[in-house]
């Protein structure tokens, strides 16, 4: 309970007590004219409880703003109990803890193999990334400037389209829908990125969203890493396209193949962290398989942050 609130409560008790006392100690005086006494008595004592009230109000109010603007911030000093810290340390801390304090509910990647060039040697795969994105905290806001980074998955000098971004959006709880491009970009060798603002109630909700297509080694790695936690995450690919897709959650081991229209997923996983990847490899159509080594794989510098292969993709 509220250090002030009992303040109010005890110093009521005291001046019901002390008006009952001395109501007790001279009814003498009070049969020989109630009217006059209970009329003093009634007045000192709500004097009394007004006193008690406007005081106790006013500090609960005061401790209320006061702790809701710098909320997170004293939870930080309490948790740690040392006065010795200074406050650019606790502030620091108070924002690594307000970046942890976004997760993903749910979270999956959606990808459509659309074609297969045979010249070049690859797929054109869309891709739909999407993060529900939900605030821990029940009463403080979040608010937040994030990077969408997307890197091509091949880069080739005779390729001269590697990919192209058409969406990034984020949606609130009440279906207002918040579009952070215009048209389509395409997606340099460099990698694309763009800074979003991210707003979440306290205990807020919003669906973010990324889509794009990008061409494909057809003996290359793909995968996927999240900003936050993700306590769902899955993986799926549909064959859109006229041959029999070649994939692999291990590159150690033989490929599988989708046929057309069919839908496989390839990852369900729980718990999964921020910055760690979640791969696959790519094989050839079946039926145009050629007996090549895989080529080196190395992680685009725009997703340098991220943990490549740690912990490779489950499969079902």
């Amino acid at each position: 309970m509220n250090k002030f609130l009992i303040f109010i409560l005890v110093g009521i008790l005291i001046t019901l007590s002390i008006t009952i006392y001395f109501t007790s100690q001279y009814q003498e005086a009070i049969s020989q004219d109630k009217t006059a006494f209970f009329v003093s008595i009634l007045s000192s004592m709500w004097q009394d409880i007004t006193f008690f009230l406007l005081v106790g109000v006013t500090a609960i109010l005061a401790q209320f703003y006061q702790h809701k603007g710098e909320i997170l911030r004293k939870r930080v000093h309490n948790l740690f109990s040392n006065d010795e810290v200074s406050y650019s340390t606790i502030s620091y801390v108070e924002n690594q803890i307000r970046d942890l304090s976004i997760y993903c509910s749910d979270a999956a990647s959606i990808l459509e193999v659309l074609e297969y060039s045979k010249s070049k040697k690859a797929y054109r795969v869309s891709f739909h990334n999407k993060y529900y994105l939900c605030n821990m905290f029940g009463d403080v806001p979040y608010e937040s400037v994030i990077m969408a980074n997307v890197a091509p998955d091949l880069i080739r000098d005779d390729i001269e389209v590697l990919g192209e971004i058409s969406s990034i959006s984020l949606t609130s709880e009440k279906g207002e829908k918040k579009d952070f491009l215009n048209g389509d970009h395409v997606i340099p060798s460099t990698g694309f990125s763009q800074p979003i603002t991210v707003s979440l109630d306290k205990k807020g909700r919003a669906i973010y969203e990324m889509k794009w297509w990008s061409w494909v080694d057809q003996h290359g790695n793909s995968g996927f890493s999240m900003k936050r936690l993700a306590e769902k995450y899955q993986v799926s690919i549909e064959n859109k396209s006229s041959l029999q897709v070649g994939f692999t959650t291990n590159e150690n081991e033989p490929p599988e193949y989708i046929k057309f229209g069919e839908k496989r997923i390839i990852s369900n996983r729980q718990d999964v962290p921020p910055n760690e990847r979640t791969e696959f490899w790519w094989f050839p159509p079946k039926g145009l398989e050629e007996d090549i080594a895989r080529r080196e794989y190395k992680l685009h510098p725009i997703l340098s942050s991220h943990r490549q292969g740690e912990k490779p993709i489950d499969p079902i």
